[in-house]
């Protein structure tokens, strides 16, 4: 054998060798990943047994729709969702201090609801869109839809022994919007006596 034969043959022996050892790696990598793969669960094992989980979870308690003794007045658009209540369970201001409660007046030409601004989301009244926004009083039987057509900043005179709901014109609010729903929540004192009020005008729809 010549020198250049051992040569080759040496080389071949290290390719050979390398080959191998290579080989062996990679086999080993392999036998790595399959080992990891199999310590993965299944997508859609997992997604059955979240599914079988939620099946068995206790279902969350129903919420218990309360009414007052005139149903409810929602207005979803606004998030208002309260109980209504006329002066046969209290006087109205009492009626309106309570926390889950806005009274229900009947006046000669039309019904008033009326709460405070920091109760029931009353405040999202200066919200409302004339043409577009609506209301229902809600009864366990019945469910009756207004829209509303204006609003404007009104008047409460504070007097010692009763309080006068008035227009901007200062125009007595009960001989306005006959046959109509009126809501109002208070904004702000612009007189020792005199309490702004953001007054609605509702009409049945």
């Amino acid at each position: 054998m010549t020198i250049i034969d051992k040569v080759l043959a040496g080389a071949r022996k290290i390719v050979t060798s390398a080959a191998i050892k290579q080989a062996k790696i990679n086999k080993r990598q392999q036998s790595q990943q399959d080992a990891e793969l199999q310590k993965k669960p299944d997508n859609k094992t997992e997604q059955k047994a979240e599914l079988k989980q939620k099946q068995h979870a206790d279902p969350e308690p129903v919420k218990e729709i309360v009414y007052g003794t005139r149903g409810r007045i929602e207005i979803p658009e606004l998030n208002i969702s309260v109980p209504l209540n006329g002066t046969e369970s209290g006087g109205a201001q009492e009626v309106i201090d309570r926390e889950d409660s806005a009274v229900y007046l009947i006046w000669p030409n039309n019904i008033t609801i009326a709460d405070h601004c920091h109760q029931a989301n009353f405040s999202n009244l200066n919200k409302a869109i004339p043409g577009r926004t609506k209301a229902y009083i809600v009864t366990p039987d019945s469910k009756k839809g207004y829209f509303c057509y204006k609003t404007q900043v009104g008047h409460i005179k504070i007097g010692a022994t009763s309080n006068t709901l008035y227009d901007q014109n200062w125009e007595a609010v009960y001989k306005k919007n006959q046959g109509g729903l009126t809501m109002y929540t208070c904004i702000e004192k612009s007189a020792p006596d005199v309490m702004d009020v953001r007054l609605t005008y509702w009409k049945p729809i």
